[in-house]
């Protein structure tokens, strides 16, 4: 992406920096990015603009021999005494986390092999979440804007 953008605006200065999902407008108000990648806000916020770029589907996983691997609809209060395993990003907003997930503990895995897949109930969670783009809205080159959405959808695959 960073190499096709370069190709179009060969003085275009881009730097990645990872920033924590409740930090994305603080981040761009005070200009430290002029993009950030993250998951749909459950708010709007103010002079950010926003484009979705991919749809992820999420699983739940555990070892093969838990007892909810055995279950039809894992409920989330069945999850209270189980270990949850998310990505570290979320280690930085463990404050802000429900009253569900003060509950659990947080590992990392990336070992595919030895954990299976769980059969949760559908109206309880969410397997799917979008990818959003955001940007400021005063940003001034739109093209930039534009090409970088092109771009990012194009990787993920995402048709909408």
């Amino acid at each position: 992406m960073i190499s096709r953008l370069k190709t179009s605006w060969p003085n275009l200065q881009i730097s990645l920096k990872n920033v924590d999902m409740t930090h994305t407008q603080l981040a761009l108000d005070n200009k430290l990015v002029d993009f950030a990648l993250g998951i749909v806000a459950d708010s709007i916020y103010p002079n950010v603009g926003g484009a979705p770029v991919s749809e992820e589907i999420t699983t739940l996983i555990a070892h093969p021999n838990n007892p909810l691997c055995g279950e039809s609809n894992v409920q989330l209060d069945m999850l209270l005494s189980q270990t949850s395993i998310w990505s570290s990003p979320y280690k930085q907003t463990h404050q802000y986390d429900t009253a569900l997930f003060k509950s659990l503990e947080m590992v990392e895995c990336s070992d595919a092999n030895t954990v299976v897949s769980l059969n949760f109930h559908k109206r309880e969670i969410d397997p799917s979440f979008q990818l959003m783009l955001y940007y400021r809205l005063d940003y001034p080159h739109r093209e930039v804007i534009e090409e970088i959405v092109l771009v990012l959808r194009n990787w993920f695959g995402y048709e909408k």
